[in-house]
């Protein structure tokens, strides 16, 4: 299911953002959902004509499989093997990090602790807002973006 981007900063965010700065909160965070999907669709470049396609057709090779011989078509699709690195999920919590700690009443911070202490209101947004836009471990990929922000 898609998360309506206007609808949740209405029914979420809204009150933890400074009145003054509403607006320009809500747009910053529109454009920041909107990205996230649009980077989830998948296409490369047709090198002829420069349009977006699903694939490019590189060539076949023939291949020995048992007693006969098979023409294995080339299609190259962006993929490359192993776990996808998604990307799109560190650019949205960076994107959410500096909307909050531009616009919003509180800082953008995160309790470690989480049996002794309260929830900050940032960190519900997320442990909110991340699992609905499919991305399940939200304190891991809260982690990789302090690694990624310390090492610049």
């Amino acid at each position: 299911m898609m998360v309506k981007p206007d609808k949740y900063f209405h029914d979420f965010v809204q009150v933890d953002i400074d009145p003054k700065f509403r607006a320009k909160a809500r747009n910053s965070f529109r454009r920041a959902i909107r990205d996230f999907y649009c980077m989830q669709r998948k296409y490369v470049y047709q090198p002829e004509t420069g349009e977006r396609v699903q694939g490019v057709h590189q060539g076949i090779y023939i291949q020995q499989q048992k007693n006969q011989k098979r023409k294995i078509e080339v299609i190259f699709d962006g993929k490359k093997p192993g776990r996808p690195q998604k990307i799109e999920i560190q650019i949205l919590i960076s994107r959410l990090f500096l909307m909050w700690g531009r616009y919003a009443k509180t800082h953008p911070t995160f309790s470690w602790k989480t049996d002794k202490t309260i929830e900050t209101d940032f960190e519900c947004m997320l442990l909110d807002l991340l699992p609905r836009l499919g991305a399940r471990d939200v304190r891991g990929h809260v982690e990789k973006h302090w690694r990624a922000r310390s090492r610049s």
